[in-house]
């Protein structure tokens, strides 16, 4: 969902900082995505104020496939930035990956169909078994 459309926020720092962070990138091009939120989460224990390094680390975490960890992250991400609009893609990034576990959520198929007779499908949409039909206030 996130791999080629989110970029790493740059993170300014100590000449060490600056060092770690760019391991991090190094180890994300190769795909080595735990290694770098490795690093990030380091970074992190270091400057726990920094919304970059906690968005770093956020997209790491979902790169290595740990939705939940990398939710978590950008939402506190999205606390710590202050620039407006990456506290606001941090955050709806952390909502359209936690939508992807909610139990809060409607399945929708679409399907493209030659009708004949609108009654007679409808009666059989209707008694199907996997077919719920909502009124519409």
């Amino acid at each position: 969902m996130c791999r080629t459309t989110w970029s790493l926020l740059p993170i300014a720092g100590s000449d060490e900082v600056v060092l770690q962070d760019q391991r991090a990138r190094k180890l994300c091009l190769l795909g080595c995505w735990e290694p770098a939120s490795i690093l990030y989460n380091r970074l992190a224990d270091q400057l726990p104020t920094e919304g970059a390094v906690w968005f770093n680390l956020g997209l790491c975490q979902l790169w290595d496939g740990r939705d939940r960890e990398g939710a978590s992250s950008l939402h506190h991400a999205a606390t710590l930035l202050t620039d407006a609009e990456q506290a606001t893609d941090a955050e709806a990034l952390a909502q359209m990956v936690d939508q992807l576990w909610s139990q809060e959520r409607v399945y929708v198929v679409t399907a493209r169909l030659q009708v004949r007779s609108v009654s007679a499908l409808v009666s059989r949409l209707r008694d199907a078994r996997n077919v719920r039909f909502f009124e519409v206030a």
